[in-house]
């Protein structure tokens, strides 16, 4: 009780609101991901009838790591680190409770309304127009709150986190509202105001820099600070850390078009979408060496530091995500590869390794210093480190090979010159030879979520326990 009476006085309380919401979201985004994966093996199991079929269920489970897990876990590094990297408290406390209030309802109803059935068919964008309204204002709140506490900062100096943070707070609402735009036709029911291809384009150009704007600039920015905090040792070059900035942010917003190659999007367009999703690799590897070349000063640290671990584990998987995503968007590469289990791999091994080890790095990092207490067990915190790494890799390995069998199947298709028809795959028989890759793929669920166990057990006693022996 004691503990909870310092949490609740403490003066930046809505770090505290994101960071519960965090560990939540960020507990349900694993369960509804792992209980997906399990569906696909035995489909015949229901947890709550249609309310929790497949359909509903896996997005349930993208719109919670996107908008729960990933984004709670931004807003709380915002409210950590801007004030010691502008030097004065966020602008307002009270708008910062707003905040996390709207936040949680936000991302609750979007979650409850898909179990509902109810669903506007956009990837990433799933959720009908009063939510979508609901999302904005809570957006402004926080935006308020972000420019006020920049108004009045002490600090003249922008650190380069500061860039990260202000593309994901100025890009994010722009993109999600163009998006959106529809024709309400019930209270629960609209149509989008584009149609065709237009749609498609606009769909995906939200889509892609979701990711970009979402998942990738603002971990960016959270790398940029937690890092050389956890080391004691200054960003490697801040000039690479500048440059990476302003071309990331160039290079991604032309990148959305690969998502619809060989679709009816003009050439033209599908071109530059491959040209600049290619030419993305440079800042994104400027950045990881930038990120590395930090870490020499204190590379022992890795051996026995748990939140370093983390970060390494982060910044390899970003390498290898990055250079994928480069490679998928080649044409000849895309066309064996897309709508397979590889894409599937792709974005897990960003979010399973990339994101949550960015994440997990900065809760232990701000919990212990939150409460004033050293962290309960930095043994637990080590074993959940090679348990997220374990999970992530075999996600990713076996998904991907399971992605390159479909291609390589799906390849083979022959053509009957007599009947001039296309000679239909066995389905039953590929389900049957991709069965072991999904077995692992559950296995490496059930490795991340007992890992995550570890966290909020560790967390807990550091919380609420005594320091331990």
């Amino acid at each position: 009780m004691q503990a909870f009476a310092r949490l609740r006085q403490h003066p930046n309380l809505p770090l505290i609101g994101f960071l519960f919401s965090a560990i939540f979201w960020g507990g349900l985004s694993g369960f509804s991901g792992l209980s997906v994966a399990m569906k696909l093996l035995i489909p015949g199991v229901e947890l709550a009838g249609e309310y929790l079929s497949f359909g509903r269920f896996r997005t349930i489970h993208t719109h919670v790591v996107l908008f729960g897990f990933a984004v709670s876990i931004i807003f709380a590094g915002i409210y950590h680190s801007m004030p010691a990297l502008l030097r004065t408290p966020m602008y307002s406390r009270r708008l910062g409770l707003i905040h996390v209030i709207l936040y949680n309802a936000v991302v609750l109803a979007g979650a409850v309304s898909f179990a509902l059935g109810i669903n506007q068919g956009k990837e990433y964008a799933e959720m009908e127009w009063p939510f979508d309204i609901a999302f904005i204002v809570m957006w402004i709140v926080f935006a308020v709150n972000f420019f006020g506490t920049i108004a009045i900062r002490k600090e003249k100096h922008f650190y380069v986190s500061i860039w990260f943070y202000l593309g994901f707070v100025v890009t994010v609402p722009i993109m999600f509202a163009i998006n959106n735009l529809a024709v309400p036709v019930t209270l629960w029911k609209s149509y989008s105001l584009y149609a065709g291809s237009t749609d498609a384009n606009i769909q995906w150009w939200y889509g892609h820099n979701g990711v970009a704007f979402i998942l990738t600039t603002p971990f960016l920015g959270l790398l940029y600070y937690y890092l050389p905090k956890q080391i004691q040792s200054p960003v490697y070059s801040h000039r690479f850390s500048i440059i990476h900035f302003w071309s990331l942010i160039f290079f991604y917003v032309w990148a959305g078009p690969h998502h619809l190659l060989y679709s009816p999007l003009p050439e033209w367009v599908q071109m530059l979408g491959m040209a600049f999703s290619v030419m993305l690799i440079l800042p994104s590897w400027l950045g990881i060496f930038n990120g590395f070349l930090t870490l020499t000063h204190a590379k022992r640290r890795v051996v026995y530091d748990p939140i370093v671990k983390f970060i390494v584990i982060a910044m390899s998987f970003y390498l290898v995500t990055t250079m994928e995503g480069s490679l998928l968007a080649i044409k000849s590469i895309n066309a064996r590869l897309h709508y397979t289990d590889w894409m599937i791999a792709h974005v897990h091994a960003g979010g399973l390794g990339w994101v949550s080890g960015i994440s997990f790095a900065m809760l232990y990092y701000i919990v212990p210093r939150l409460v004033k207490k050293p962290l309960y067990s930095m043994e637990l915190a080590d074993t959940h480190a090679w348990l997220t790494f374990l999970a992530a890799f075999l996600y990713a390995a076996a998904i991907w090979l399971s992605g390159i069998g479909e291609g390589t199947i799906w390849s083979t298709l022959s053509y009957d010159r007599e009947t001039k028809q296309l000679i239909p795959l066995n389905w039953g028989h590929l389900a049957e030879l991709l069965a072991i890759f999904r077995q692992v793929r559950s296995i490496a669920g059930a490795v991340f979520m007992s890992g995550y166990g570890l966290l909020l057990y560790n967390l807990t006693r550091t919380v609420f326990g005594g320091e331990r022996d």
